[in-house]
């Protein structure tokens, strides 16, 4: 990673020398297992195709460079060698440290760190067309800075360091829009536009007051604006995120039931009862979580034998279970589910009727 300075650690060429052979060897080793056990699917038809190539070519480059490219010695050729091939080869091996992307797909840990990389893949093109958009405001304020600036350089009227710091800044084209970049991305604006607003001439303020509020304030801030709709419309289509968020809560509100369940059990048998229910659901507390679930408790006795399944006792799953059942929209989905049974079951009474009334007429029929 640098110039190595060998007095500091007399013996650390052939350590770390060592140390490469080993991991190139344990690398080199993996690879050959990996390709013996998915032979030629290893480059195509799996999960990770893209980063399986990634470790082939980073494996050969490390090959190649420990070696093949260490021990040649061809002169002037072997020279350009050193000096160009083996540090771009060597740079090229920290790439590997992209295999870690696979941990964000995988731990939980990482999902905001996964949203974020995403956010930045799918918005290149709007960050493309964005600093477009700003390049252009900016090359057009630093051309009027360069036409406002140019007279006051050739009048002579101001002092000497006046004019050196107006040529440094905006003396040319190419001065004038890197100011404007440090300028409008940097935040520090005043250091660039106070010394020309009191040392130069008051008609520069019109100017930093019009770019400031458009550019540096109103458009940045827009883009800002438009990166976090972005990144809120990606985690929200994120499925592995949104089912994650779903789980939190489910443990979360499991986890309160749970309690809720252990309170009102007052005989520690692991099942409750009318008894040990209906005065549960005179503490306030309890009364709050549940209207906070959207659970109904007006009527506990019809709330009870909702959660029992007709012995007359209510199990920790029956309560979790239950309470998660009859809480807000999935309540509302039970009560839709029974009308479409109710609707079937009227269906086919009216079918039924419509044969008794067949078969009673076939009777008459026989009987006269």
């Amino acid at each position: 990673l640098g110039i190595e300075d060998p007095g500091l650690w007399p013996d650390m060429d052939s350590v770390f020398t060592l140390a490469q052979h080993i991991f190139c060897a344990v690398f080199l080793l993996e690879l050959i297992l990996r390709l013996a056990l998915w032979k030629w699917t290893f480059f195509y038809s799996t999960k990770w195709e893209i980063l399986n190539m990634l470790d082939f070519v980073i494996v050969l480059i490390a090959c190649i460079d420990l070696y093949v490219i260490r021990y040649l010695s061809l002169g002037q050729q072997s020279n350009f060698i050193m000096v160009r091939i083996v540090p771009m080869a060597r740079t090229i091996r920290i790439i590997r440290v992209l295999r870690a992307l696979r941990v964000f797909r995988t731990l939980e840990a990482f999902d905001k760190l996964r949203v974020l990389l995403s956010t930045v893949a799918a918005s290149f093109l709007a960050l493309f067309w964005s600093m477009v958009l700003l390049f252009i405001a900016m090359l057009m304020g630093s051309v009027c800075l360069c036409q406002l600036v140019a007279p006051y350089m050739e009048s002579g009227s101001l002092q000497d360091d006046t004019i050196i710091w107006l040529h440094k800044y905006y003396g040319t084209a190419v001065r004038s829009i890197w100011t404007l970049f440090e300028l409008t991305l940097s935040g520090g604006w005043p250091n660039y536009a106070r010394p020309l607003v009191e040392d130069v001439g008051i008609e520069f303020a019109f100017f930093f007051v019009f770019y400031v509020s458009t550019v540096v304030f109103a458009m940045t801030r827009i883009i800002t604006a438009l990166f976090l709709k972005e990144t809120l419309a990606i985690a929200s289509n994120d499925a592995e995120m949104v089912i994650r968020e779903k789980q939190r809560e489910k443990r979360a509100i499991t986890g309160k039931l749970l309690d809720v369940f252990a309170a009102a059990d007052a005989t520690g048998d692991g099942a409750i009862t009318w008894e040990e229910f209906e005065p549960l659901l005179e503490h306030a507390e309890v009364m709050s979580y549940l209207a906070l679930l959207e659970i109904d408790t007006h009527d506990a006795h019809e709330l009870f034998e909702q959660l029992d399944h007709g012995d007359g006792q209510v199990s920790p799953e029956e309560f979790v279970q239950g309470a998660l059942r009859l809480r807000g929209s999935a309540r509302t989905r039970d009560i839709i589910s029974i009308l479409h049974h109710v609707e079937a079951m009227q269906a086919y009474m009216y079918t039924m009727d419509s044969k008794i009334n067949a078969i009673q007429g076939d009777i008459h029929c026989l009987s006269s």
